[in-house]
């Protein structure tokens, strides 16, 4: 009985930790998205030369 707890037990945590990445993964996709549509606004806004 123990023995099949631990593995269930196991198996959550897994569960768990795959989650946990698979957020962070899509977290840091948006991040990146959200970075180069800001950078581009701010190049179109300035130019690359900052100037008006």
């Amino acid at each position: 009985k123990y023995r099949l707890q631990n593995q269930v037990d196991r198996m959550k945590e897994k569960h768990f930790v795959y989650r946990v990445e698979e957020k962070s993964h899509d977290l840091i996709q948006k991040w990146e998205e959200k970075s180069r549509e800001f950078i581009g606004n701010f190049l179109e806004l300035f130019g690359p030369d900052g100037t008006w």
